[in-house]
């Protein structure tokens, strides 16, 4: 039986995200040469180049400062194919305490402003 950890689970569901291909077409309409990239999220062009290729998938911190080359939230990496967006759940379960409420690069989706 395998276990939700397995790597091998971990790489489907990342996949599913198609970050490698947001990624492109982010710096693709926003006419940003991969070593210009780099130089403004530091990291290589060649990771970069990996990542847009599917070969690698980010970090959370190498994704945040994609993110924020670009302007966008992480949502538009991880909101549903369609383009909509996603927000964070912090429920009961969730096992997140936050004492004045979570900061994170997720903006809220209009259903919940």
């Amino acid at each position: 039986m395998r276990q939700e950890s397995d790597p091998e689970t971990i790489q489907r569901v990342l996949s599913s995200y198609e970050l490698g291909r947001k990624l492109r077409q982010l710096r693709l309409r926003k006419k940003i040469a991969l070593v210009d990239l780099g130089k403004h999220t530091g990291l290589s062009p060649s990771m970069l180049s990996q990542l847009e290729n599917g070969k690698m998938i980010p970090t959370l911190p190498s994704l945040a400062r994609i993110a924020m080359v670009f302007d966008v939230g992480l949502e538009h990496f991880f909101g549903d194919k369609h383009g909509g967006s996603c927000s964070p759940w912090f429920g009961p379960r969730s096992g997140c305490a936050f004492p004045n409420g979570p900061t994170c690069l997720l903006r809220p989706t209009s259903s919940s402003a």
